[in-house]
């Protein structure tokens, strides 16, 4: 018998990009609100790319945890929860 986990792996991936993504775009958008008066070009593409990185990496944790808890409340009430390793069936014990 081997626990079948696939809801919570797809929606935790999709967490991860949706939180990522999102979390970037709105950290430059404040970013823009901000701090639009920077005039060095090399310091605003440095404070782009920060509030990229950063936006991404909190969006993707957070997406990635809410994504997960999803699908495992989905692996435990919706689908079959686990495989027979002998006939490949699938089952809820």
């Amino acid at each position: 018998m081997q626990r079948r986990e696939l809801a919570g792996r797809a929606s935790a991936l999709l967490g991860l990009l949706a939180g990522g993504l999102g979390g970037s775009v709105k950290a430059i958008e404040t970013m823009r609100q901000y701090a639009p008066d920077i005039d060095n070009a090399q310091v605003r593409w440095i404070a782009l790319l920060s509030a990229a990185l950063l936006g991404a990496l909190a969006g993707a944790t957070t997406g990635c945890g809410i994504g997960a808890a999803l699908g495992e409340r989905i692996d435990t009430h919706v689908w079959p929860r686990y495989r027979c390793l002998q006939c490949g069936g699938t089952f809820t014990a």
